[in-house]
């Protein structure tokens, strides 16, 4: 292994030393990226929210690692929105009811809307997109986190012995499937989620093979660790946050409509909406039993959307397949 380079050790990250199986070479090291200065903001209107606006864009543009606290991060989709924005612009946004966000893709807004002591309302064409931000929302109790470990155990357990090199993707879908049969219906999506994690993270070539039971066990833990952190968190009484497979688009988004149960009402919509003609969001997910959990479990708002086939699904606003579509009529894809 030291004919091969360490990928931290350039970049000072490396805290092994000499228990490193990779080569560190001086020769190989890098030197410190420069941090760019911030750009010059021009704000205009009221300062009172202006200057929210623009803390906003700065967050967005420093990054800052935030995406990666609480549940952040933890199997996340294309683009998301920075959350120290979201808690910015919450600002903007006082009251008690609740805040909608109807592109929420992996729920960033739904979590900081939730760490603020909000109730947060959530829609989204991908149900894939849905189960991912449910499960960000999650705020499990002891006896369901005891439930979730002895089910990935039991999984782990029935994969167990396969070669590291070998990832036998439907043996281990047979495993979760025998688990979630039985589990608890959160639960169930807990263990839907750690395995479409798994099937969408790129095991890069350099780290050592690792066989598919020791891997959904480490994600498991990973995610167990940030859910805890995640309900010490959000202030006590937030109500759960209420996501549905929904297209924003329907007629159906009325204000009455989009009022929750038990809540004053809503207090307005906060989200990072579709990059118009640069991602197909819905056509780009794969199919799993995630995005078939999102839909299975829970009230659907107005006409649900079904991930079983890609061609039923209707198209997203301002896809990169819709812009190549009507390239040829810019108009056309503007409206």
């Amino acid at each position: 292994m030291a004919e091969v380079a360490c990928r931290f050790y350039p970049r000072g990250r490396c805290r092994k030393g000499d228990r490193c199986p990779f080569r560190h070479d001086p020769a190989d090291a890098r030197p410190k990226a420069v941090v760019q200065d911030d750009p010059q903001l021009v704000l205009h209107g009221p300062m009172e929210l202006a200057g929210v606006l623009g803390n906003a864009l700065l967050c967005q543009w420093r990054g800052h690692g935030h995406h990666k606290a609480h549940t952040h991060g933890f199997h996340s989709r294309k683009a998301v929105m920075n959350p120290l924005a979201v808690s910015k612009l919450l600002e903007l946004l006082p009251g008690e009811g609740a805040i909608i966000d109807p592109f929420v893709g992996s729920g960033t807004t739904a979590v900081e809307v939730m760490l603020a002591g909000r109730a947060a309302l959530g829609y989204d064409i991908s149900a894939l997109a849905v189960g991912i931000a449910k499960l960000h929302c999650w705020r499990p109790s002891s006896a369901q986190l005891d439930e979730f470990r002895a089910a990935i155990d039991a999984a782990v357990a029935a994969i167990d012995g396969e070669d590291e090199a070998t990832i036998d993707w439907e043996r281990a879908n047979r495993a979760v499937q025998v688990q979630a049969e039985t589990a608890s219906v959160e639960v169930a999506g807990a263990l839907w989620f750690v395995l479409s994690h798994e099937q969408s993270y790129a095991w890069p070539e350099w780290r050592r093979s690792r066989g598919l039971g020791w891997r959904l066990s480490r994600t498991a833990d990973r995610f167990v660790a940030k859910l805890q952190e995640l309900t010490a968190a959000v202030p006590s009484g937030t109500p759960n946050a209420q996501i549905y497979v929904s297209d924003a688009r329907s007629a159906c988004f009325t204000p009455t409509q989009l009022g929750m149960a038990g809540s004053p009402g809503a207090d307005g919509v906060l989200t990072s909406p579709p990059y118009p003609a640069v991602y197909d969001y819905v056509h780009d997910d794969t199919p799993n039993e995630l995005g078939r959990w999102a839909v299975l479990t829970g009230q659907q708002h107005c006409s649900p959307t079904s991930e079983k086939s890609k061609a039923k699904l209707p198209e997203e606003i301002g896809s990169k397949n819709q812009f190549e579509a009507l390239k040829s009529s810019p108009g056309s894809f503007a409206q």
